[in-house]
């Protein structure tokens, strides 16, 4: 489909100057510390299983393991089955080995800072809103469809009849005008005052007997199956978009998805005017959880050129792409995303960098990533990191 708009990507790159790391509040000497009791259960779990196939009992006697550097324990035969161990040395462990360093490592997830309110879910609507409309040069406005409310004649334009034809073929609203008329006549003839006035009632009696309400919700799925009508006819009349669709009680991804919606090809910048992200976030609570991470891969997931508020409002989050074990540093970059962005709206962390085995070198890949390492202090001080950690790691 070709949207006939040229829909940009949303990703405002700006670069703010560079500021102080503030200090350190002191902490007092008389405050508790805080129990984080799911944190020290999990620690029970993980001395517990093997640090590969996580199967319990990997300390009991007689079951074979061996301890890794990072501390957990692993089956020797799961040990055995990785490729390239026998060139590991005597430093077998951490992230690239061990699943528990690995959940360590992704545990933090997003850091969801409910101070900034660049981070707050109607703020990103808000914003993605008037860029949508920015970018369509008002041709679509889905609030202005919203407001003005349900009529026939969009029902229609999505099945693709005319809006007359819901009137039956003898209630036509030529039909129902003779009819009064004839009505008025015979009336007067019977000299009868009040008998016009019935007649009017009477045919408009008539009319919301025989008229027939546009169908809506799931009979106007049923309607478009039986039409063999797909989300792509609707879409391709350039008259209907998402607004419309919710208007029309197709209100929720079931619903979608029975009319063709597919995230593989619809959420593809091309459908981006007609389906905006923050509309399937908002009215059709659309995420990456339930959505998008089963059916597409995180190099698929870049593919799609999503803005920074885009992925914050659909959940995605650097762990989460790290999680799947389908995430290359190349993938990180082909988002296209600076890191000072992926950091405040991904959740990214230099934990995830060292994952991944970043070094200062791969920011010079991408452009965004290149510019921001020059003018943003904290990403450039990160990179410097990477690249020491390297060092002596290769030492």
């Amino acid at each position: 489909m070709s949207s006939r708009i040229d829909y940009p990507q949303l990703n405002d790159v700006h670069f703010p100057a560079a500021t102080a790391v503030d200090e350190p509040l002191p902490v007092s000497a008389a405050s508790a510390p805080v129990v984080d009791v799911e944190w020290s259960r999990q620690q029970v779990v993980y001395a517990m299983t093997c640090g590969s196939c996580k199967d319990a009992g990997v300390g009991q006697s007689g079951a074979a393991h061996v301890v890794l550097s990072c501390g957990h324990k692993i089956h020797l035969a799961c040990l055995a089955k990785m490729p390239g161990v026998e060139k590991a040395g005597n430093q077998l462990g951490g992230t690239k080995v061990c699943a528990h360093c690995l959940d360590i490592a992704l545990r933090s997830g997003l850091n969801d800072d409910l101070t900034d309110p660049d981070l707050q879910p109607d703020a990103c609507i808000k914003y993605l809103q008037r860029k949508h409309l920015e970018a369509t040069e008002g041709r679509i406005n889905t609030e202005a469809v919203l407001a003005a409310g349900m009529n026939d004649e969009i029902a229609y334009t999505i099945i693709g009849d005319k809006p007359a034809r819901a009137w039956g073929d003898n209630w036509s609203p030529v039909n129902l005008l003779a009819a009064a008329k004839a009505m008025i006549k015979n009336a007067d003839d019977d000299d009868n005052d009040d008998a016009p006035a019935a007649a009017v009632a009477t045919a408009a009696a008539a009319a919301a007997n025989n008229y027939n309400a546009a169908p809506t919700g799931d009979m106007l799925v049923k309607c478009l199956n039986e039409k063999h009508r797909s989300l792509d006819d609707v879409l391709g009349t350039f008259k209907v978009n998402l607004a419309h669709l919710y208007l029309a009680g197709i209100r929720d991804m079931a619903q979608l998805k029975a009319i063709g919606f597919d995230v593989r090809r619809h959420l593809h910048l091309d459908f981006r005017p007609v389906l905006p992200i923050y509309m399937l976030v908002a009215n059709y609570d659309m995420s990456y959880d339930k959505d998008l991470q089963f059916a597409m891969s995180p190099s698929e997931l870049a593919d799609l050129k999503l803005s920074k508020k885009e992925l914050r409002l659909l959940g995605v989050t650097v762990s989460k792409l790290l999680a799947t074990k389908r995430c290359s540093k190349t993938t990180l970059m082909n988002f296209h995303i600076p890191p000072s962005s992926m950091m405040k709206f991904l959740g990214m962390e230099y934990v995830h960098l060292r994952i991944l085995e970043f070094t200062s070198k791969d920011f010079d890949r991408e452009p965004h990533w290149k510019m921001d390492k020059s003018k943003n202090q904290r990403v450039r001080e990160m990179a410097a990191q990477l690249d020491a950690q390297h060092q002596n790691g290769t030492k």
